[in-house]
Protein backbone atom coordinates (compact mmCIF):
# COMPACT_ATOMS: atom_id res chain seq x y z
CA UNK A 1 0.00 0.00 0.00
CA UNK A 2 2.09 3.37 -1.10
CA UNK A 3 1.32 6.27 1.05
CA UNK A 4 1.59 9.97 0.30
CA UNK A 5 2.49 12.13 2.91
CA UNK A 6 2.45 11.97 7.01
CA UNK A 7 6.80 11.06 6.65
CA UNK A 8 7.63 11.89 9.98
CA UNK A 9 4.61 9.80 11.95
CA UNK A 10 5.56 7.04 10.09
CA UNK A 11 9.24 7.40 11.00
CA UNK A 12 8.01 7.93 14.22
CA UNK A 13 5.42 4.63 14.39
CA UNK A 14 8.04 2.96 12.73
CA UNK A 15 10.87 3.33 15.53
CA UNK A 16 8.34 2.10 18.08
CA UNK A 17 7.78 -0.75 16.31
CA UNK A 18 11.33 -1.68 15.78
CA UNK A 19 11.65 -1.36 19.70
CA UNK A 20 8.75 -3.20 20.69
CA UNK A 21 7.19 -0.17 22.17
CA UNK A 22 4.13 0.27 19.88
CA UNK A 23 1.26 1.64 22.32
CA UNK A 24 -1.59 -0.92 22.43
CA UNK A 25 -4.07 1.91 22.10
CA UNK A 26 -3.13 4.38 19.34
CA UNK A 27 -5.30 7.63 18.47
CA UNK A 28 -4.72 9.00 14.93
CA UNK A 29 -6.51 12.63 14.60
CA UNK A 30 -6.89 15.45 12.20
CA UNK A 31 -9.05 16.89 9.24
CA UNK A 32 -10.98 14.96 7.74
CA UNK A 33 -9.90 13.50 3.65
CA UNK A 34 -6.18 13.48 4.57
CA UNK A 35 -5.06 9.41 4.60
CA UNK A 36 -5.73 8.83 8.45
CA UNK A 37 -7.55 5.43 7.71
CA UNK A 38 -5.22 4.31 4.58
CA UNK A 39 -2.25 4.98 6.96
CA UNK A 40 -4.05 2.87 9.55
CA UNK A 41 -4.58 0.25 6.62
CA UNK A 42 -1.03 0.51 5.90
CA UNK A 43 0.73 0.25 9.57
CA UNK A 44 -2.39 -2.65 9.80
CA UNK A 45 -0.91 -4.66 6.91
CA UNK A 46 2.94 -3.93 7.76
CA UNK A 47 2.28 -5.38 11.40
CA UNK A 48 0.76 -8.52 9.76
CA UNK A 49 3.19 -9.41 6.88
CA UNK A 50 5.64 -11.91 7.02
CA UNK A 51 8.39 -10.15 5.07
CA UNK A 52 8.31 -6.47 6.48
CA UNK A 53 10.49 -6.91 9.12
CA UNK A 54 12.75 -3.62 8.28
CA UNK A 55 9.89 -1.48 7.63
CA UNK A 56 6.26 -1.66 8.95
CA UNK A 57 4.91 0.35 5.96
CA UNK A 58 6.21 -1.81 3.68
CA UNK A 59 4.09 -5.12 3.35
CA UNK A 60 5.18 -7.45 1.12
CA UNK A 61 1.68 -7.81 -0.47
CA UNK A 62 1.97 -11.87 -1.39
CA UNK A 63 2.01 -13.16 1.93
CA UNK A 64 -0.80 -14.99 3.04
CA UNK A 65 -1.20 -12.65 5.69
CA UNK A 66 -1.08 -9.72 2.95
CA UNK A 67 -3.58 -11.73 0.67
CA UNK A 68 -6.19 -12.68 3.76
CA UNK A 69 -6.43 -9.11 4.86
CA UNK A 70 -6.52 -7.74 0.97
CA UNK A 71 -9.80 -10.18 1.01
CA UNK A 72 -10.95 -8.87 3.72
CA UNK A 73 -10.32 -12.69 5.57
CA UNK A 74 -7.72 -12.03 8.07
CA UNK A 75 -8.78 -13.93 11.05
CA UNK A 76 -7.29 -11.71 13.50
CA UNK A 77 -7.85 -7.98 12.47
CA UNK A 78 -11.88 -6.11 13.13
CA UNK A 79 -13.05 -2.74 11.51
CA UNK A 80 -15.16 -1.15 13.13
CA UNK A 81 -17.07 1.38 11.22
CA UNK A 82 -20.74 3.57 11.82
CA UNK A 83 -23.30 2.28 10.47
CA UNK A 84 -27.10 3.74 10.00
CA UNK A 85 -30.32 3.21 11.93
CA UNK A 86 -31.44 -0.40 11.86
CA UNK A 87 -35.24 0.93 10.64
CA UNK A 88 -32.74 1.99 7.63
CA UNK A 89 -31.76 -1.07 6.73
CA UNK A 90 -35.29 -2.59 6.45
CA UNK A 91 -36.69 0.59 4.70
CA UNK A 92 -33.91 1.06 1.95
CA UNK A 93 -33.69 4.87 3.10
CA UNK A 94 -31.39 6.96 2.33
CA UNK A 95 -28.66 7.47 5.29
CA UNK A 96 -26.17 10.30 5.05
CA UNK A 97 -23.28 10.81 7.47
CA UNK A 98 -24.81 12.56 10.33
CA UNK A 99 -27.43 9.41 10.90
CA UNK A 100 -24.62 7.19 11.50
CA UNK A 101 -23.00 5.88 14.71
CA UNK A 102 -20.75 3.16 15.98
CA UNK A 103 -23.38 1.39 18.68
CA UNK A 104 -22.80 -0.97 21.34
CA UNK A 105 -23.34 -4.18 19.67
CA UNK A 106 -20.67 -3.88 17.06
CA UNK A 107 -17.91 -3.15 19.79
CA UNK A 108 -20.13 -6.23 21.98
CA UNK A 109 -19.56 -8.49 18.71
CA UNK A 110 -15.64 -7.79 18.45
CA UNK A 111 -15.35 -8.10 22.10
CA UNK A 112 -16.44 -11.58 21.80
CA UNK A 113 -14.09 -12.65 19.26
CA UNK A 114 -11.02 -11.01 21.24
CA UNK A 115 -12.08 -13.96 23.68
CA UNK A 116 -9.84 -15.92 21.55
CA UNK A 117 -6.18 -16.28 20.98
CA UNK A 118 -4.95 -15.13 17.74
CA UNK A 119 -5.28 -17.14 15.06
CA UNK A 120 -3.13 -16.34 11.93
CA UNK A 121 -0.84 -13.52 13.22
CA UNK A 122 1.01 -12.69 16.93
CA UNK A 123 -1.25 -10.42 17.52
CA UNK A 124 -4.83 -9.05 17.09
CA UNK A 125 -5.82 -5.22 15.70
CA UNK A 126 -9.08 -3.84 15.74
CA UNK A 127 -9.11 -0.75 13.39
CA UNK A 128 -12.17 2.13 14.59
CA UNK A 129 -13.02 4.29 11.76
CA UNK A 130 -14.84 7.41 12.61
CA UNK A 131 -14.40 6.85 16.61
CA UNK A 132 -16.26 10.31 17.22
CA UNK A 133 -19.34 8.47 16.30
CA UNK A 134 -19.14 5.93 18.66
CA UNK A 135 -22.38 6.41 21.14
CA UNK A 136 -21.59 6.45 24.66
CA UNK A 137 -22.40 3.53 26.21
CA UNK A 138 -20.33 1.89 22.78
CA UNK A 139 -17.44 4.27 23.97
CA UNK A 140 -17.54 3.17 27.59
CA UNK A 141 -17.84 -0.81 26.30
CA UNK A 142 -14.61 0.08 24.18
CA UNK A 143 -13.09 1.66 26.98
CA UNK A 144 -13.28 -1.72 29.05
CA UNK A 145 -11.32 -3.17 26.74
CA UNK A 146 -8.59 -1.05 25.94
CA UNK A 147 -7.97 -0.43 30.20
CA UNK A 148 -6.77 -3.74 30.63
CA UNK A 149 -5.85 -5.44 27.11
CA UNK A 150 -4.38 -8.69 26.51
CA UNK A 151 -0.58 -8.34 25.73
CA UNK A 152 -1.01 -9.11 22.00
CA UNK A 153 -4.07 -6.88 21.63
CA UNK A 154 -3.56 -3.47 19.38
CA UNK A 155 -6.49 -0.72 18.92
CA UNK A 156 -6.06 2.41 16.70
CA UNK A 157 -8.70 4.38 16.74
CA UNK A 158 -9.47 7.29 14.18
CA UNK A 159 -10.99 10.50 14.61
CA UNK A 160 -11.52 13.73 12.27
CA UNK A 161 -13.55 15.34 15.64
CA UNK A 162 -10.52 14.94 18.66
CA UNK A 163 -13.23 17.20 20.66
CA UNK A 164 -16.09 14.51 19.97
CA UNK A 165 -14.28 11.51 21.52
CA UNK A 166 -14.97 10.12 24.77
CA UNK A 167 -12.65 11.89 26.88
CA UNK A 168 -11.92 8.72 29.05
CA UNK A 169 -10.87 7.15 25.30
CA UNK A 170 -8.69 10.59 24.78
CA UNK A 171 -6.67 9.94 27.76
CA UNK A 172 -6.32 6.32 27.75
CA UNK A 173 -4.61 6.40 24.19
CA UNK A 174 -1.60 7.41 22.57
CA UNK A 175 -2.39 10.61 20.36
CA UNK A 176 -0.77 11.53 16.91
CA UNK A 177 -2.26 14.20 14.86
CA UNK A 178 -1.68 14.41 11.25
CA UNK A 179 -1.09 17.61 9.38
CA UNK A 180 -2.67 18.05 6.14
CA UNK A 181 -1.74 17.20 2.58
CA UNK A 182 -0.05 19.89 0.34
CA UNK A 183 -2.11 20.42 -3.22
CA UNK A 184 1.32 18.49 -4.67
CA UNK A 185 0.29 15.43 -2.61
CA UNK A 186 -3.44 15.75 -2.88
CA UNK A 187 -2.64 15.59 -7.10
CA UNK A 188 -0.33 12.75 -6.26
CA UNK A 189 -3.03 10.69 -4.09
CA UNK A 190 -5.88 11.22 -6.90
CA UNK A 191 -3.69 10.84 -9.87
CA UNK A 192 -2.42 7.37 -7.96
CA UNK A 193 -5.74 6.43 -7.18
CA UNK A 194 -8.67 8.08 -10.13
CA UNK A 195 -7.64 7.18 -13.51
CA UNK A 196 -10.45 8.35 -15.44
CA UNK A 197 -10.39 11.71 -14.75
CA UNK A 198 -10.21 14.80 -17.33
CA UNK A 199 -7.62 16.91 -17.75
CA UNK A 200 -9.77 19.51 -16.91
CA UNK A 201 -10.25 17.58 -13.74
CA UNK A 202 -6.62 17.22 -13.39
CA UNK A 203 -6.16 21.34 -14.00
CA UNK A 204 -8.75 21.59 -10.79
CA UNK A 205 -7.04 19.78 -8.36
CA UNK A 206 -4.42 21.98 -6.81
CA UNK A 207 -6.68 24.81 -7.04
CA UNK A 208 -9.50 22.40 -4.89
CA UNK A 209 -6.46 21.15 -2.89
CA UNK A 210 -5.57 24.46 -1.29
CA UNK A 211 -9.46 25.15 -0.32
CA UNK A 212 -10.40 22.29 1.22
CA UNK A 213 -6.61 22.42 3.19
CA UNK A 214 -5.66 18.96 1.74
CA UNK A 215 -8.33 17.22 2.08
CA UNK A 216 -8.60 14.12 -0.42
CA UNK A 217 -12.30 13.27 -0.04
CA UNK A 218 -13.32 16.78 -0.23
CA UNK A 219 -11.49 17.32 -3.60
CA UNK A 220 -12.60 14.36 -4.95
CA UNK A 221 -16.79 15.32 -4.49
CA UNK A 222 -16.07 18.50 -6.19
CA UNK A 223 -14.53 16.98 -8.85
CA UNK A 224 -17.17 14.63 -9.44
CA UNK A 225 -19.89 17.44 -8.97
CA UNK A 226 -19.99 19.18 -12.45
CA UNK A 227 -19.49 22.83 -10.47
CA UNK A 228 -16.30 24.14 -10.71
CA UNK A 229 -14.31 26.94 -8.19
CA UNK A 230 -14.72 30.05 -10.31
CA UNK A 231 -18.00 29.20 -9.83
CA UNK A 232 -17.82 29.26 -5.95
CA UNK A 233 -15.83 32.48 -6.07
CA UNK A 234 -18.65 33.73 -8.11
CA UNK A 235 -20.74 33.62 -4.88
CA UNK A 236 -18.19 36.26 -3.25
CA UNK A 237 -20.23 38.96 -5.20
CA UNK A 238 -24.04 39.68 -4.54
CA UNK A 239 -26.19 38.67 -7.58
CA UNK A 240 -26.97 41.91 -9.64
CA UNK A 241 -30.82 40.68 -9.42
CA UNK A 242 -33.12 38.22 -7.92
CA UNK A 243 -33.58 36.43 -11.30
CA UNK A 244 -30.01 35.65 -10.75
CA UNK A 245 -29.92 34.75 -7.67
CA UNK A 246 -32.23 31.99 -8.46
CA UNK A 247 -30.56 30.94 -11.38
CA UNK A 248 -27.29 30.46 -9.25
CA UNK A 249 -28.94 28.45 -6.85
CA UNK A 250 -30.34 25.89 -9.89
CA UNK A 251 -26.23 26.15 -10.95
CA UNK A 252 -25.36 24.78 -7.82
CA UNK A 253 -28.49 22.28 -6.94
CA UNK A 254 -28.19 20.90 -10.63
CA UNK A 255 -24.36 20.64 -10.20
CA UNK A 256 -24.89 17.74 -7.05
CA UNK A 257 -21.94 19.29 -4.99
CA UNK A 258 -22.77 18.82 -1.27
CA UNK A 259 -24.34 21.81 0.36
CA UNK A 260 -21.85 21.85 3.44
CA UNK A 261 -18.81 21.17 1.37
CA UNK A 262 -19.94 24.13 -0.89
CA UNK A 263 -20.31 26.98 2.43
CA UNK A 264 -16.93 25.41 3.43
CA UNK A 265 -15.05 26.33 -0.07
CA UNK A 266 -16.97 29.90 -0.11
CA UNK A 267 -15.93 30.68 3.80
CA UNK A 268 -12.20 29.55 2.19
CA UNK A 269 -12.21 31.74 -0.52
CA UNK A 270 -13.82 34.48 1.62
CA UNK A 271 -11.00 34.21 4.15
CA UNK A 272 -8.60 33.97 0.86
CA UNK A 273 -10.08 37.79 -0.64
CA UNK A 274 -9.78 39.60 2.91
CA UNK A 275 -6.38 38.35 3.83
CA UNK A 276 -5.65 39.68 -0.16
CA UNK A 277 -7.32 43.54 0.13
CA UNK A 278 -9.30 43.49 3.13
CA UNK A 279 -12.50 44.59 1.24
CA UNK A 280 -14.66 41.69 2.34
CA UNK A 281 -17.97 42.61 3.76
CA UNK A 282 -17.42 41.02 7.10
CA UNK A 283 -21.46 40.60 6.97
CA UNK A 284 -21.10 37.44 5.13
CA UNK A 285 -19.59 35.36 7.29
CA UNK A 286 -22.53 35.47 9.58
CA UNK A 287 -24.31 35.29 6.47
CA UNK A 288 -22.34 31.40 6.29
CA UNK A 289 -22.92 30.65 9.64
CA UNK A 290 -26.82 31.33 9.50
CA UNK A 291 -26.53 29.28 6.09
CA UNK A 292 -25.04 26.64 8.33
CA UNK A 293 -26.85 26.53 11.14
CA UNK A 294 -30.52 26.13 8.48
CA UNK A 295 -28.68 23.48 7.02
CA UNK A 296 -28.24 21.68 10.62
CA UNK A 297 -32.09 22.22 11.28
CA UNK A 298 -32.29 20.43 7.88
CA UNK A 299 -33.66 23.05 5.73
CA UNK A 300 -34.39 22.37 1.72
CA UNK A 301 -31.08 23.28 0.44
CA UNK A 302 -32.86 25.79 -1.87
CA UNK A 303 -34.30 27.83 1.09
CA UNK A 304 -30.96 27.67 2.60
CA UNK A 305 -29.27 28.89 -0.57
CA UNK A 306 -32.12 31.18 -1.73
CA UNK A 307 -31.43 33.21 2.37
CA UNK A 308 -27.76 33.21 1.79
CA UNK A 309 -28.26 34.95 -1.90
CA UNK A 310 -30.99 37.09 -0.56
CA UNK A 311 -28.53 38.52 2.65
CA UNK A 312 -26.01 39.93 -0.31
CA UNK A 313 -28.59 41.57 -1.59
Amino acid sequence: MSLVGHNKLQQQLLDLVKKGSLPQTLLFYGKEGIGKKTFSLALVQGLFCSSAEKNAFEACGTCSSCVALSNDQHPDFFLIEPTGPKSASKTGAVVNASQKSIKVEQVQEIKSKLIHHPLMASHQIVLIDNADQLTVTAANSLLKMIEEPRSQQIFILVSGRLHKVLPTLRSRSAKYFFESLTPAQVSQVIQNTQSDLSSEQQEQIPGWAETFDGSVSAVLQALQASFSLEQVMGWLKPAPSFKDAQTRVSRLLESQLDLSLFLQALRSELLKQQKRDQSVDLNFFDALDAAERQLGRHLSKEQVLENLCLEQM
